[in-house]
């Protein structure tokens, strides 16, 4: 059986493009990532925990409040209240906020346009990602990939 990281060079073998082993790349960065943080947070409850870790894996698809209440065994209004009080943010706010961090990942390491990030993260409009992006990172995409930030 391959280990995680012999698969990720397996499939970086494969790409054909810059641009393809950038993305690929990112996605190792994200599994890495989410692997240290499941290992370090003890911040929150295990609850929240899991539903952190749910929103960093399913980010770019729609979640709902009761989906993921449904995953996680609990009631709705619970998980909001356990949500909003661990974490002092909503859970379409902790899912910005996560869908923005992948974002600037791409604008920094991708060519890809501003409208297929978007897309890529979760927004189906560009201009509704522009604003969630500017009232979190306070610039708007095309400011934070000129910059280099």
């Amino acid at each position: 059986m391959m280990s995680l990281l012999e698969r990720f060079i397996v499939k970086i073998n494969k790409q054909s493009s810059p641009e393809e082993i950038i993305i690929q790349m990112v996605e190792i960065s994200k599994v890495f990532t989410h692997a240290v943080s499941v290992l370090t947070c003890k911040e929150y409850s295990i609850h929240i925990n899991r539903a952190l870790q749910y929103i960093k894996r399913y980010y770019a698809e729609k979640i709902t409040l009761n989906q993921l209440a449904r995953y996680l065994g609990l009631s709705p209004s619970y998980l909001s209240s356990q949500i909003n009080k661990e974490t002092h943010l909503t859970l379409a706010g902790n899912i910005n906020k996560i869908r923005i961090e992948q974002s600037k990942d791409l604008l920094l390491n991708s060519n890809k346009p501003i409208k297929e990030i978007a897309d890529a993260v979760g927004y189906n409009y560009q201009n509704h990602f522009n604003s969630i992006f500017k009232g979190i990172v306070g610039m708007t995409p095309l400011e934070f990939r000129k910059k280099g930030c």
